[in-house]
């Protein structure tokens, strides 16, 4: 009777033990599945920027203290230059 109390304990421990292992690998399982979306996101955010600056020969900049603020660099291959433009929303 005192064996298996004491092999039902153990059994207890590792039912506990792999329940605690198991929510450890699904947490690990979503973090890496959410790095995985963060990086796709930016690489199709990279290829749309890159697409545009192609077609409009504009590359947009964000300014992050001044959300209202819409930047960019005109981009002329003939020159080599690199012109940058600024303008600022007249909506308050």
């Amino acid at each position: 009777m005192e064996l298996e109390r004491k092999i039902k304990d153990e059994l207890r421990v590792v039912a506990d033990e792999l329940k605690d292992l198991n929510a450890q690998w699904t947490s690990v399982d979503e973090k890496r599945q959410s790095l995985k979306r963060k990086e796709r996101d930016e690489l199709r955010a990279e290829m749309k920027l890159s697409i545009y600056a192609c077609v409009t020969k504009v590359t947009p900049e964000a300014d992050v203290n001044d959300p209202s603020r819409i930047s960019g660099c005109i981009l002329f291959s003939f020159s080599s230059s690199l012109y940058s433009l600024y303008f600022t929303s007249l909506i308050p």
